[in-house]
């Protein structure tokens, strides 16, 4: 079973190194890959320290999604259309992580079921 451990900072990024099969850190002011690129640089430099290949550690970022909401509501949660909220799923693909924790607001079955078409839109890719 793989073990996830995460944090924001080098203190858990170095746990993680040490101890995970994947880092995880979330998303605090901006649900964009530019808040979140600079701790897959700080990642590798410690795996880098540590002697840990860096291809060996998975990377997941936690994100809040308003599915329900028009885009640029709130600016530390991704909304807007499936289109759009897929993009912006895509992005941190993009800066180098292998999975994203959607979390939904509110916690409803309308939200939940919102969710569906951005899922639809990412597994055609």
């Amino acid at each position: 079973m793989p073990l996830l451990l995460g944090g924001n900072g080098p203190k858990g990024q170095r746990l993680a190194v040490r101890f995970a099969d994947i880092y995880s850190c979330y998303i605090e002011e901006r649900a964009s890959a530019e808040e979140v690129e600079p701790r897959i640089a700080s990642l590798e430099a410690i795996c880098a320290e540590l002697g840990r290949d860096p291809a060996s550690i998975g990377r997941s970022v936690g994100v809040w999604v308003r599915p329900l909401e028009p885009a640029g509501v709130r600016p530390s949660t991704l909304s807007g259309s499936a289109e759009q909220i897929a993009d912006a799923v895509r992005s941190f693909h993009g800066v180098g992580f292998t999975q994203v924790e959607l979390m939904y607001l509110p916690g409803t079955m309308e939200a939940l079921e919102a969710l569906a078409p951005v899922v639809e839109v990412l597994r055609a890719d």
